[in-house]
């Protein structure tokens, strides 16, 4: 070997070179110290500056990179589970289509003070077409429909010819047309007839014996009409496959109200079933007397029943579609709240709860009106009676709060929502505890009245001044009671509602016809 050169052999090792003292690298040992560099006591070579090797630092990155992949498909599955959730709850009825934090006036439309409707729209939309029916100034009725967005009829339909009566502000008739405005697809029906109600100079009721009656069932999307004879009535209403037509019979001594109902074929007009009604009297046997309420009938279409009932609450008579008279179970003895599958019955210090024509239970206290429900929970009823009770479908308290004492309640997702003043509240549906309450305002004035709606989202409460001196709010909270927002609503909104899966606001104008806004 050349003088004053050293032959080395390279040792094979896992890791980038360490530099030694005089430049010599790791992995390499010299033939004349085959010990290789003295250690200390810690087993560290002095004077070796040490790095990490390769190998180990990729692993530490390899696994802190499947730590943030394992984090981010996480939360992928926790997002696409709550928008899977939102979608199921979207189509709850009640639920609204998604309401941001900025609202503007999406379309309107103007009614004359006749009657008008808003159908939902088809898988949790907001709905964006509206129904109704016009009487003209020569006394001639029609039905109409008419796309809110752009304020533009889709079509028209003359549904009698001139009834001079009917132009009187004084003469009505009772729910002339209907729509179901909890769910789409359904027709528009009308009742035609010249038969006219309404009330004298001297403050009596007044009537005019009709000799025509006809049904108009019309399809909403199409325009489309079908006809078909019935006889005279008062009212008119949509239950199942069958229009019922009501005809009030009046009071008679000792008695309660009497109704004559006819049932037709929704699709081919064919009678079904016919019957007379006579609703009961009180317990006491106070009925008026007065002649100016000799009509005191109420017909009305809820929980999938034909309700019959009293002006004065003396009681309650409920048939199926078939015509059968149900038994109700005490205290049903006055309408509370309703739509066309789920009605409230009250009286006698009991709720009875009623859902698509069978009675569900029933529980002590008045009843909480329910407009959104999911069916999550084992809660079938809520009412009032020394604060919140809940009951189940076998009429069995499941819980009793104190101190909470809402008017309406929406059930989603195992919980129960309601404002307490302006507390915002979630409560355990099922132990009844609290889970969390949030304030929304700190004071309101007693001239507004709040309401509570949901968009499977947040909670919202809805503020409107009853004076109308003042801009109405409109307030929302996440379902978890920690993000609160205070949605904008376009200036001068005085009025806030909720209906056919949308919010809508009514502006009244001094010469009568008020305009319906959708809020989006």
């Amino acid at each position: 070997m050349a003088a004053g050169m050293q032959r080395v052999e390279v040792v094979e090792g896992d890791d980038d070179d360490v530099v030694l003292p005089g430049g010599a690298a790791s992995g390499v040992r010299r033939d004349d110290d085959p010990t290789g560099p003295a250690e200390d006591d810690h087993g560290d070579t002095p004077g070796v500056r040490t790095r990490r090797p390769r190998r180990g630092l990729l692993a530490v990155l390899a696994g802190a990179l499947v730590l943030v992949l394992g984090l981010v498909v996480a939360q992928a599955v926790i997002d696409a589970r709550q928008r899977a959730q939102e979608a199921r709850w979207g189509k709850v009825p009640g639920v609204l289509a998604p309401i941001g934090d900025r609202l503007t006036v999406a379309g309107e439309i103007t009614s004359d003070g006749d009657w008008m409707a808003v159908v939902p729209g088809a898988d949790g939309a907001a709905g964006t077409f509206a129904v109704g029916r016009h009487v003209a100034d020569d006394g001639s009725s029609h039905a109409y429909g008419v796309d809110v967005l752009t304020g533009r009829e889709s079509w028209a339909v003359t549904l009698d010819s001139p009834v001079p009566e009917r132009v009187d502000e004084r003469l009505w008739q009772s729910q002339p047309c209907l729509v179901d405005e909890v769910e789409a697809g359904g027709p528009l029906v009308c009742l035609v007839t010249d038969r006219v109600r309404g009330w004298g100079d001297d403050g009596l009721t007044t009537l005019r014996e009709g000799t025509v009656g006809q049904v108009v069932v019309i399809d909403v999307g199409s325009g489309q009409a079908r006809r078909f004879d019935a006889e005279p009535a008062d009212g008119v209403h949509l239950l199942g496959d069958v229009v019922v037509t009501s005809l009030s019979l009046g009071t008679r001594s000792g008695s309660g109200p009497r109704v004559r109902l006819i049932a037709y074929d929704v699709q081919t007009g064919e009678r079904r079933w016919s019957t007379t009604v006579t609703v009961p009297v009180p317990v006491d046997g106070d009925m008026p007397t007065d002649a100016a309420f000799e009509d005191v009938a109420n017909v009305s279409v809820g929980g999938g029943l034909l309700l019959v009932g009293s002006t004065y609450g003396s009681g309650m008579v409920a048939l199926d579609a078939s015509g059968e008279v149900m038994d109700l179970p005490e205290g049903a003895q006055m309408y509370v709240w309703s739509d066309a599958h789920t009605a409230m019955l009250g009286g006698e210090g009991t709720t009875v709860l009623v859902r698509d024509g069978a009675v569900v239970t029933s529980g002590r206290g008045g009843g909480v009106i329910t407009p959104v429900d999911d069916g999550s929970s084992d809660v079938a009823l809520l009412t009032l009676d020394d604060g919140l009770r809940a009951w189940d479908a076998r009429g069995d308290q499941l819980w009793h709060l104190r101190g909470v004492e809402p008017t309406e309640a929406i059930l989603l997702g195992g919980s129960v929502y309601v404002l307490d003043g302006t507390d915002a509240v979630s409560i355990d549906a099922r132990h009844g505890t609290e889970q969390w309450r949030r304030a929304l305002l700190d004071t309101i004035s007693e001239d507004f009245y709040p309401s509570l709606t949901t968009d499977g989202r947040r909670l919202y409460m809805t503020l409107t001044d009853a004076t109308g001196d003042e801009d109405a709010r409109l307030l929302a909270v996440d379902l978890a009671g920690q993000d609160v927002t205070q949605v904008r609503l376009p200036p001068g909104t005085q009025h806030v509602s909720a209906g056919a899966r949308g919010l809508w606001t009514t502006t009244w104008t001094d010469d009568g016809p008020a305009v319906l806004s959708l809020l989006r």
